[in-house]
């Protein structure tokens, strides 16, 4: 389950400084969550290809469950998000040099339905 992922690994230092010991949980952190859903891509030659993506309307419906599970799961005060499919200009800070990718088996990108359990 992604959602847990996202708020259970362990990224960040304890009150002693030793890394990877704290969650976004454990810390109390905010988690900023964005569609980017067009970062899944290949290449055809020097062109980026985006094929493999999940359409649009059905990338909205998974990123609300998405939004609605994470706020389920942890504070919703704590759970941001942005606005589905604009166009952005984003500006962060990172804090080392190591970029996780968290992605879930292809069976999780199917929208779970009310008579199955959310794998999201």
């Amino acid at each position: 389950m992604i959602v847990k992922k996202i708020l259970s690994v362990k990224l960040y230092a304890d009150d002693n400084d030793e890394n990877w010991e704290k969650s976004v949980v454990d810390k109390q952190l905010e988690v900023l969550i964005i569609s980017q859903y067009t970062i899944y891509n290949g290449w055809k030659g020097n062109t980026p290809d985006f094929h493999k993506t999940m359409g649009g309307e059905k990338s909205q419906e998974l990123y609300s469950k998405l939004m609605e599970m994470a706020r389920e799961i942890y504070n919703p005060e704590k759970v941001k998000d942005g606005v589905f499919g604009i166009y952005r200009q984003l500006y962060l800070e990172n804090d080392g040099s190591m970029t996780f990718e968290i992605d879930s088996p292809q069976a999780c990108h199917e929208l779970p339905n009310e008579n199955s359990k959310s794998t999201i």
